[in-house]
């Protein structure tokens, strides 16, 4: 409800300040001069061109030039309009104005554009350049340099007698001098003078004849913004040379923010300009919707009534948009290589971490495997040191049963006459059976060691036929492709040899499309034997530096690395290494020499 009277009240305020200014000044002394309503965007029309004292906003360049001098964007802005559009019989009007505006430095702002006036039998065309210097922090001064043309249909008349004709056009520089004054954030003061050589624009045919110099100009205005309304009054002052009379325009303005109210970027404003020399008002109404988020625009549309002695219409319509700066262009793209640079960084970092994670794994499992390999040595050591230690125990234990049985034996044989010859025949039997459960736990011992010995043996002979049938894998592979590929059995394992050119470009690190076979058929072997470790070792022949040899090997033996663990061999079972020249097993000295050293080593550690 707050919002819905604050909504009436605004349209209140701004209608009676249409109404008011139309009632009082429609009857006084006025003039029509188009020339500046063509000047300007569609803002600054629907404010009835008070905009001396707004700043920021490129479409009021030729207003005031010294208004650019606070902007920090880039700023571009078109207008396009068909003035009296089917009011004007067998006369096509049209007025297109565009313009620009950027900082260039701390304090410097340059500016240009373009206005274009169009009849049927009439043009204008006005190019301009602007420079703005900021003195202080709340004054601005500024120069625009304008060239002007004008060009019409070819005139004939009689001189003497004679038919004479004058070709009706004519060109020239004009300048204009501005400032800016922003004391606070809601007051704005500017000051302009306009044409001050007062260039002569009569058509080239006729100078010499006659002169009509442009007018001098002087504008003052003032603005001010209180709660979301902006307010504008100018004061526009000239004197036309020609006939020795000053004329007096002064406009009014007001623009209201309704995102407060409505919830959208919708700005309304408008306006009233009165003119002592041709008895008229002119009033003006308009709107825009700013787009402040993302990519930043404005869509300004205005309606300028002329109230002369007929009733006429114009619709104008301007796009405007911001952009950033050269210096903040470039800031963004440095910070956006130092976010890459970071980020790549990192990446290093991470990458480097993994890798030293999985060495560490890989070597924490090579160790455990190690420590279980020699536990597990040394236990069956023990176990068949224990059981011979049993085995002969168990020997003596029969051979001391087998003696004390014999002894026995022998006393009953000598005591076979007693009554304790049966008791010492029972006891000899009863040793003698002991004597053959010791002696049959002996061989069983025995057994069960010979057993164990053979199991180690056929695993042993496992061990080495699964090598053999690698290598035959590999020796058939070495076959096919006897220049690329060599196999050798090493103290370290199984080693293949890989010619780097079979793999890399010359000079390269990224693996060839033809390389893509070659290594499938070694990772099938790889895979075959998930036990081994894997070692990827690169080498160079001696040309170039150590260092970069050095660098090429290993980015080489990581890259081939980095293609097994994508096709399946866990990441903890390799590491990589380059060595450069360092581990030649050719000379240097002649080309083939050089071609096995530069090489590719896969070792399939035992």
């Amino acid at each position: 409800m707050h919002k819905k009277k604050i909504w009436i009240c605004s349209w209140k305020v701004l209608l009676v300040f249409l109404v008011c200014g139309v009632w009082i000044i429609s009857g006084g002394v006025c003039r029509a001069a188009f020339e500046e309503l063509i000047t300007t965007g569609a803002r600054a029309q629907g404010m009835g061109e008070a905009f001396c004292g707004i700043g920021g906003d490129v479409s009021g360049i030729l207003i005031n030039p010294a208004g650019i001098g606070i902007l920090d964007k880039i700023q571009v802005s078109f207008t396009g309009s068909f003035p009296f559009l089917g009011m004007l019989e067998n006369d096509l009007l049209m007025n297109h104005f565009a313009a620009f505006a950027t900082p260039v430095m701390k304090g410097h702002t340059v500016g240009g554009g373009i206005n274009y006036f169009k009849a049927n039998k009439y043009n204008e065309m006005v190019f301009f350049g602007t420079y703005a210097y900021k003195l202080f922090e709340d004054l601005t001064v500024a120069g625009t340099l304008k060239y002007l043309s004008w060009d019409s249909a070819e005139s004939k008349f009689y001189s003497g007698g004679v038919l004479d004709m004058e070709d009706l056009r004519w060109d020239g520089i004009s300048v204009d001098a501005g400032l800016f004054y922003k004391p606070g954030e809601n007051v704005g003061l500017g000051l302009v003078v306009t044409d001050i050589n007062q260039p002569n624009i009569v058509s080239t045919g006729s100078v010499g004849r006659c002169t009509d110099p442009l007018p001098l100009g002087l504008r003052a205005g003032a603005s001010f913004s209180v709660f979301d309304f902006i307010v504008d009054f100018d004061y526009i002052y000239k004197y036309y040379q020609l006939r020795d009379m000053a004329y007096s325009t002064i406009c009014l303005g007001m623009e209201r923010d309704l995102k407060e109210i409505v919830g959208l970027p919708i700005l309304v404003r408008g306006g009233v300009t009165f003119l002592d020399m041709a008895k008229g008002t002119n009033v003006s109404v308009g709107g825009s919707y700013r787009q402040t988020e993302g990519f930043a625009y404005q869509i300004d549309y205005a309606m300028n009534i002329y109230l002369m002695d007929a009733v006429l219409l114009t619709h104008r319509f301007s796009f405007s948009t911001t952009l950033e700066t050269f210096e903040e262009m470039a800031k963004r793209a440095a910070e956006e290589r130092k976010r890459k640079a970071e980020e790549e960084r990192a990446r290093l970092e991470e990458e480097a971490r993994k890798k030293a994670e999985a060495e560490a794994r890989r070597k924490e499992l090579e160790e455990e495997k190690k420590r279980k390999e020699e536990e597990e040595a040394r236990r069956i050591l023990e176990e068949k040191m224990k059981k011979e230690e049993e085995e002969k125990l168990k020997a003596q234990e029969a051979e001391r049963l087998r003696l004390e049985a014999e002894k026995i034996a022998k006393e009953a044989e000598l005591a076979a006459a007693t009554k304790d010859a049966e008791r010492l025949k029972a006891e000899a039997e009863r040793l003698k059976a002991e004597a053959e459960k010791a002696k049959a736990e002996a061989e069983k011992a025995k057994a069960e060691a010979e057993a164990a010995a053979e199991k180690e043996r056929q695993a042993r002979l496992e061990a080495e036929a699964k090598v053999s049938e690698l290598k035959a894998k590999l020796d058939a592979l070495s076959r096919e492709r006897p220049k690329e590929v060599t196999i050798r059995e090493t103290t370290r394992g199984l080693s293949v040899n890989l010619a780097a050119a079979a793999l890399f470009a010359t000079g390269k690190s990224v693996l060839s499309p033809a390389a893509r076979p070659l290594l499938d058929r070694i990772t099938e072997v790889i895979n075959a034997c998930p036990e081994n470790y894997i070692s990827v070792e690169g080498h160079t022949d001696s040309i170039g530096s150590r260092d970069a040899n050095i660098k090429l090997s290993t980015a080489r033996a990581e890259a081939v690395a980095k293609y097994l663990i994508e096709k399946g061999v866990a990441m903890e079972r390799i590491s990589s290494a380059g060595y450069g020249p360092d581990r030649p097993i050719a000379s240097n000295a002649t080309k083939e020499g050089r071609e096995q050293n530069r090489r590719i080593e896969i070792i399939i550690l035992k």
